[in-house]
């Protein structure tokens, strides 16, 4: 797990030319500047007062600070060692080169530097340092010891917040996210968690408003910025996000992240030229993003060129194994191509999958019949549904976010008589919502209808095999849990279902391994529970 990944990255460091601040008084510039997080404009002025005659021991202090928010750990580290030779260090200043060293990428060292004298800083720079050596569980560990002893620190409630998004506990997220803007909420990652929350969930406007006030809150925060211009895309409010993008682009020439974006509101408009020279201009950075990859290869395909779309995806799907959309085109050129075979060995494993899209199952359908394979795909095409099809799945699906497990079935089981009852993952979530709602029999019902179209995702097995373990259907329910745990053994949900099977089937010690290997990735919450279990062994 990559901590840096969770959030937004900080601003990339940023080279100034000094304008100076001729008549006025530098160092009181730009400690200004530094309260109102405008660390651009902080930046120019404590560098111009670090020139000057025997600056004082506070205005280095704030200029460390400074570039350290701008992501120049290596300038930053040059001042931590003057002030150390000097003798006029801060007192936090062993957690001032952790971080440091976390930007040069030094995570050793970071944590090393960490570990010599704790304090939250050291502790979040530590944390995300284990993040990027994939040293997991090591990073929750300390992050859940850490809060312990800074309960109301809003950086490591925010990174707390993101690791448990990144496992997919989104109701953890969401309590560390609150947390975090009650301890702070000027605090910059704990704005940008809850704009993550709510874009993730596709409440747009609520994304914008945490995005406007962490730009507002930190107006040299690039991160912020791109965040407000993404979502104002995703609005379709797209001249006020080239308006954003010309605003990154201006202390940012060449900023991948903007030029993509740049490059996708371009494909959105239609003009495909410009979307192409765009991608063009920023190549070889663009092409390290995941989603820079893949839109060069729907461009490159749309423009004519199967050849170049058919590199581009494959590379993307190096970086992204499974993604659908991807998978479901580059299959398709490849039947164009005259690749048939190829064509169903790419599409066909995905489309075994409950959340497999309508044009994924047409052309598996449609690949089956010229190979003379088994159609198993053609079931699962339906009819068409209504309009309000999709905006009330979509309800349904946060009323099971939420909890609202009456309502969460109610609305299901609408959806099902609407034309669902071919749909994997409409049956799978009724299944689980009935289950979560103590309507164990109606739960097996749509969990077996699930598994007749998806038997091969594991998904749909572990929904299975819960909703037969909980109707007191123990060893079936553990042959359905066992595959799903096989299939997919790093899952937290399907691992504790399993584990729960099999101490209803008698394999205590067994079970006890499961949890105690799964404990440290789970919510405190999620701990007690597993705790409690334990000890009833």
């Amino acid at each position: 797990m990559k901590i840096g990944k969770i959030l937004l990255a900080p601003a990339l460091a940023l080279a100034t030319v000094s304008c100076g601040f001729a008549g006025g008084d530098p160092a009181a510039e730009g400690a200004a500047a530094y309260e109102a997080h405008d660390y651009r404009t902080a930046r120019v002025a404590l560098a111009e007062a670090m020139q000057g005659e025997n600056p004082s021991a506070e205005t280095a202090d704030l200029y460390v600070r400074t570039l350290l928010a701008l992501g120049d750990g290596e300038s930053a580290q040059r001042v931590i060692d003057m002030l150390q030779d000097q003798g006029t260090a801060p007192t936090d200043v062993l957690a001032l080169s952790a971080h440091a060293a976390s930007l040069r990428e030094e995570y050793e060292l970071a944590i090393s530097q960490a570990d010599a004298a704790p304090a939250a800083l050291g502790e979040w720079a530590a944390i995300r340092a284990l993040g990027e050596l994939e040293r997991t569980e090591e990073a929750f560990a300390r992050a859940d010891a850490a809060l312990e002893t800074y309960p109301h620190s809003a950086m490591l409630l925010a990174l707390r917040g993101g690791m448990a998004l990144s496992q997919l506990q989104v109701n953890a997220a969401k309590d560390y996210s609150t947390r975090a803007l009650a301890a702070d909420g000027e605090n910059l990652e704990a704005l940008m968690l809850a704009g993550q929350l709510r874009a993730q969930r596709s409440d747009h406007e609520g994304a914008l408003e945490f995005y406007a006030r962490a730009h507002e809150a930190h107006p040299s925060d690039i991160g912020a910025l791109f965040a407000l211009a993404a979502v104002e895309a995703d609005l379709g409010r797209l001249e006020d996000a080239q308006g954003r993008l010309e605003s990154i682009f201006a202390v940012a020439p060449g900023h991948p992240m903007a030029l993509l974006l740049e490059a996708k509101i371009a494909f959105v408009e239609g003009d495909l030229d410009e979307a192409h020279a765009v991608l063009q201009s920023g190549e070889s950075a663009i092409g390290r993003i995941p989603q820079g990859r893949l839109l060069m290869g729907e461009v490159a395909y749309l423009r004519g060129f199967p050849a170049q779309a058919m590199g581009h995806f494959e590379r993307f799907l190096g970086m992204q194994p499974g993604h659908v959309h991807a998978t479901t085109v580059l299959a398709r050129i490849l039947q164009e191509e005259g690749r048939t075979r190829d064509a169903w060995d790419r599409v066909a494993p995905l489309a075994d999958s409950a959340t497999a899209t309508p044009q994924m199952l047409a052309l598996a359908s449609h690949l089956a019949e010229e190979l003379g394979e088994e159609d198993r795909f053609a079931a699962r095409l339906g009819d068409a549904r209504p309009e309000s099809f999709a905006t009330n799945a979509r309800a349904a699906q946060e009323a099971l976010m939420a909890g609202d497990n009456a309502e969460a079935l109610r609305l299901y089981t609408a959806l099902i008589e609407q034309g669902g009852d071919n749909d994997a993952v409409i049956l799978n979530n009724a299944a689980m919502a009935a289950v979560r709602n103590g309507e164990t029999g109606r739960a097996v019902t749509f969990a077996r209808q699930a598994h007749e179209l998806a038997p091969r995702d594991p998904r749909v097995d572990d929904t299975l095999g819960w909703a037969l373990l909980e109707n007191g259907n123990r060893s079936e329910g553990l042959r359905h849990l066992t595959d799903a745990y096989q299939a997919q053994p790093g899952n937290l949900q399907i691992r504790w279902h399993y584990a729960n099977a099999l101490i209803a089937n008698g394999r205590n010690s067994e079970a006890r391994t499961i949890i105690s290997e799964m404990r440290e990735f789970a919510s405190a919450d999620q701990r007690e529970a597993m705790d409690a279990l334990l000890a009833r062994l």
